[in-house]
């Protein structure tokens, strides 16, 4: 698993490659948590998941976590480059309304973001 981080105003934007899973999740939470703490202006929680290849249930964990931290902020947490199978499973926890969903590269849905984020 690798994942990089990176901070645009009140959004975490974090690109994950590989699987996230019992392994895997462990650090990226630890990584999580603490830009968490350090930046409390955090809202939103943007996840470039097109790398991703696999998420277990300690992984679906750890996103589910900084969920609920994102909703006690007043924030949001968005999914890029999402397949339609990740949409399914978003349907399947009881989120889908709750979760920002799009297919497009991060990149291009950075400019709609930053204005709906305002």
């Amino acid at each position: 698993m690798r994942f990089r981080f990176e901070l645009e105003g009140q959004a975490l934007i974090a690109e994950l490659q590989g699987e996230l899973d019992l392994h895997t999740s462990p650090e990226f939470k630890a990584n999580l948590v603490k830009l968490f703490d350090t930046h409390p202006h955090i809202k939103h929680l943007i996840m470039h998941v097109k790398g991703l290849s696999f998420v277990d249930s300690s992984g679906l964990g750890v996103i589910l976590g900084r969920y609920r931290e994102l909703q006690q902020r007043g924030g949001r947490l968005f999914f890029c480059a999402a397949q339609s199978s990740d949409q399914a499973h978003s349907g399947n926890v009881g989120l889908s309304e709750d979760i920002g969903i799009c297919r497009f590269h991060l990149r291009s849905f950075e400019t709609d973001l930053r204005r709906r984020l305002r």
